[in-house]
């Protein structure tokens, strides 16, 4: 359904509709904002292609992209090829702009000033040292942050980074990797939830944290750990809105670095209470990020249908590093945020 949707966008761009066709095509833009919204990126992409070939660097960066298509000895057109990675429309506006970058943006939520930021998996690393090694059928497109809610195996993670994948891999700040399944997703809240299916995993007795209901206070102390890179990276600034973007109050705002790859990474406050969980940032401002609120996620949770979840999740009220240092607050939640890797 969705590529004879992207024939028609095609087709009316290109100007290849009848006129019976086009108003047709135009009354229907008209009554759905998502088509009109989908032209609009997809009028990027032809504006996009038109600036790049006037490039004099054109063919270098097509020669270092052509290495990255799939050997099946034929040519493959760029269309193709996005629609057999999955690759939304706006992404492909984003990799044109950002060749032999380690990862991109993806816009969302009409471009207004928001993009979200899920990670482009890096083709060559160094070796990691690992306990548990998960071979993916495929090469990881994206990599993200998830955290545990349940000792029952449960992460939430943002919901841009899983949908429609075929493939989900988490990896702990050990290196051992775990076999996950995507189980609810809240696509207002950009909400995720995954299950950890390998039976490798020996789930903990406990989580550190509770998880607050109410955000913190303007001005005070917020940080969030995830994998903007391969290894965890601790990031730390305060509470700046109680509101996200535009008003929006399933969201607050938040003073802080928010980089490609720290999506669905939880946000805790001062006393390593989870407060929230990092969604996206505000294009062109510096250290303006934005955080899905706990009550979010335990809404999210009770409105999903019954029996999606096999076990009841109790979203922990006990916090046991509250009195600790920082540096020892890390030590104990690092274990419960994990790297997701998808395909």
């Amino acid at each position: 359904m969705e590529e004879v949707v992207l024939e028609k966008i095609e087709r009316y761009l290109k100007k290849l509709m009848n006129s019976e066709e086009r108003d047709a095509f135009e009354k229907e833009m008209k009554e759905h904002p998502s088509l009109q919204q989908k032209v609009n990126e997809y009028q990027k992409v032809f504006t996009t292609f038109d600036a790049i070939q006037q490039r004099s660097a054109l063919k270098s960066k097509l020669d270092a992209f052509h290495n990255e298509l799939p050997k099946q000895g034929k040519v493959v057109s760029f269309t193709d090829y996005f629609k057999e990675k999955k690759f939304a429309i706006a992404a492909s506006v984003a990799l044109l702009l950002s060749f032999g970058t380690a990862g991109y943006l993806l816009m969302q939520k009409n471009a207004e000033g928001v993009e979200v930021t899920k990670n482009e998996a890096e083709r060559s690393r160094a070796p990691q040292p690992q306990k548990k090694k998960i071979i993916m059928k495929n090469e990881a497109q994206y990599t993200a942050t998830a955290f545990m809610v349940s000792t029952k195996g449960y992460l939430v993670t943002a919901k841009h980074i899983v949908d429609d994948v075929d493939e989900i891999v988490v990896e702990n700040s050990d290196g051992e990797q775990f076999k996950a399944e995507l189980v609810y997703m809240d696509p207002k809240k950009d909400l995720a939830f995954l299950r950890i299916t390998d039976t490798s995993f020996v789930s903990p007795k406990a989580l550190p944290y509770a998880f607050a209901g109410d955000i913190s206070e303007l001005g005070e102390r917020v940080f969030t750990l995830g994998f903007p890179q391969e290894n965890i990276i601790y990031e730390e600034g305060v509470m700046s809105g109680r509101c996200g973007f535009q008003g929006d109050k399933a969201s607050c705002q938040i003073s802080l670095s928010v980089n490609l790859g720290n999506s669905g990474g939880p946000l805790f406050d001062d006393k390593g209470n989870v407060i929230g969980m990092i969604s996206s940032r505000q294009k062109d401002k510096d250290r303006v990020g934005f955080a899905i609120t706990v009550k979010s996620i335990t809404d999210a949770y009770k409105n999903a249908p019954k029996g999606t979840f096999d076990a009841k999740l109790k979203f922990n009220s006990s916090n046991k590093i509250s009195g600790l240092k920082r540096s020892k607050q890390i030590k104990k939640l690092e274990s419960f945020v994990y790297q997701v890797k998808v395909d």
